[in-house]
C-alpha cells in the first residue's frame, strides 16, 4: 500500500514511542504525577474533551506537520471543518468503547484483559463500526458531499476493493498501538490514543482520498 509506504518511518517512530511510554510509566514513578494530571483533565472534560481533542489530533497536528515537511496537498476551510466533526465522532466512539470495555473487563492490564480488548477492538469495533463509517463519511467528502455518487461507489466491490484494504492498514498500525493503550490504566488509555491519531487520521485520509480517486 503506497500509503503505508509513504508514511511508513513515522509510524514506526510512533509505535516505538507508544511502547517506550508504556514503560516508562510502569517503570518510572516519576512520571505518575504528570500521567495524573493528563487524566484528571480527562475526567473533567468527559466526553468534549475527546471529541475537541481528537478533532485537534485529527485536523490540526497533521495539516502543521504538511506545512514544516511540505509534504502533500491542503484542504480548504470547509473541508478542514468537515475533517473536524468526522473526527470528533470517532474520538467520541472511541471513548464510549474504551469505557465499555473497561465495565465489561475492568481495569487489569493482565495479559488475558489485553488480549481481549485488542481482539475486540481490531476485530469487532473497527471492522464494523469504525472503518466502515470513516472511509464512507471521507469518501462522501471527496466526491464533494454528492450523496448519490457516494451511494453508487458504496455498491461498486465495498468489502473487498475499499474496507479491508483499509481494515489491512488499520491492524498494521493500531495493532501495535491499541495493546499498549491497553496496558495502561483506564484514566490513560484516550490520551495515548490521542498520541497517535494524528499519525492515523493522514493515512486514513490518504486512503479514502485514493479510493475517491479512483472513481
Amino acid at each position: 500500500m503506497l500509503a503505508v509506504r509513504h508514511h511508513l518511518r513515522p509510524f514506526l517512530l510512533i509505535q516505538g514511542c507508544a511502547v517506550a511510554i508504556v514503560i516508562a510509566y510502569y517503570q518510572s514513578t516519576a512520571l505518575h504525577g504528570y500521567a495524573a494530571q493528563l487524566a484528571a483533565w480527562k475526567a473533567s472534560g468527559g466526553y468534549l474533551f475527546s471529541i475537541l481533542s481528537t478533532a485537534f489530533a485529527g485536523v490540526v497536528l497533521p495539516e502543521v506537520f504538511k506545512l514544516i515537511t511540505r509534504n502533500g496537498g491542503h484542504y480548504g476551510a470547509r473541508q478542514l471543518l468537515y475533517n473536524a466533526v468526522v473526527f470528533g465522532f470517532i474520538g467520541f466512539t472511541v471513548d464510549v468503547f474504551y469505557r465499555l470495555l473497561a465495565a465489561l473487563l475492568g481495569d487489569s492490564n493482565s495479559i488475558g484483559v489485553v488480549t481481549t480488548k485488542v481482539l475486540l477492538d481490531q476485530f469487532v469495533y473497527s471492522p464494523f463500526l469504525s472503518i466502515p463509517i470513516s472511509l464512507t463519511l471521507f469518501l462522501w467528502r471527496d466526491l464533494n458531499f454528492d450523496i448519490q455518487r457516494t451511494r453508487q461507489a458504496l455498491r461498486v466491490n465495498f468489502v473487498k476493493g475499499r474496507l479491508l484494504p483499509a481494515l489491512i492498514v488499520c491492524w498494521g498500525f493500531w495493532g501495535p498501538v491499541v495493546t499498549c493503550v491497553y496496558a495502561l490504566p483506564a484514566q490513560l488509555q484516550f490520551c495515548l490514543f490521542l498520541f497517535a491519531q494524528a499519525a492515523w487520521s493522514l493515512l486514513l485520509i490518504h486512503v479514502s482520498k485514493g479510493q475517491a480517486e479512483g472513481l
